[in-house]
């Protein structure tokens, strides 16, 4: 049961985070004050993304962060000799390429 709440914020944190890139510069215009509340949930998904990096990421690619963020430990395995044509490379394309890179406005997160 905790897992399903762990991974249920970790989802909606990310929805936030990724709603708020698309229209940051609208919602400054908008929101005012607001604007900075929502700013704040997103550097909070700093300390989630690090969570991240260090419990269910070492799950999903069976290895250990040898970097804080999990979007380094991507960037590591895309791109990095060690790991090309690997299972991991593979995953770390997906996960970049369909849930990162999409939705951040340069279209290059990681």
């Amino acid at each position: 049961m905790t897992t399903l709440i762990i991974i249920a914020v970790f989802y909606l944190w990310y929805l936030t985070a990724m709603w708020f890139l698309r229209r940051r510069h609208q919602l400054r215009e908008k929101l005012g004050p607001i604007y900075w509340w929502i700013v704040g949930i997103v550097l909070g998904g700093i300390v989630l993304d690090v969570a991240f990096n260090w419990s269910f990421a070492i799950l999903i690619f069976m290895d250990w962060p040898k970097e804080v963020m999990f979007t380094k430990r991507l960037q590591r395995y895309r791109e990095g000799w060690l790991y090309k044509a690997t299972w991991r490379m593979r995953l770390a394309d997906t996960i970049c390429e369909n849930m990162l890179n999409k939705y951040d406005p340069t279209g290059k997160h990681c």
